[in-house]
């Protein structure tokens, strides 16, 4: 009885290890693949949408500080007096 309980355990441990070193089935290295090229995709949309948010910023900058140049240093947005 002893004896088969080890043989079994011994089963059991090489069976175990098996399952944990099995190869990757090809269908989910495929999954795998196309998941990574999405996010590399997406990564780069982001990049490019943050750059043309500094792009866009900074030329609204450009045009504020030309504006105010040519029409006044010191613009009174929103101050109005009606007397």
């Amino acid at each position: 009885m002893d004896q088969k309980y080890r043989d079994l355990n011994q089963r059991f441990l090489e069976q175990q290890s098996m399952y944990e070193q099995r190869p990757a089935r090809p269908e989910d290295t495929e999954l795998i693949k196309q998941l990574q090229d999405e996010i590399m995709a997406r990564e780069a949309e982001l990049k490019k949408a943050a750059e043309d948010m500094k792009f866009y910023k900074l030329e609204l900058i450009n045009r504020e500080h030309t504006f105010n140049n040519m029409f006044g240093n010191n613009p009174n947005v929103g101050l109005l007096n009606p007397m």
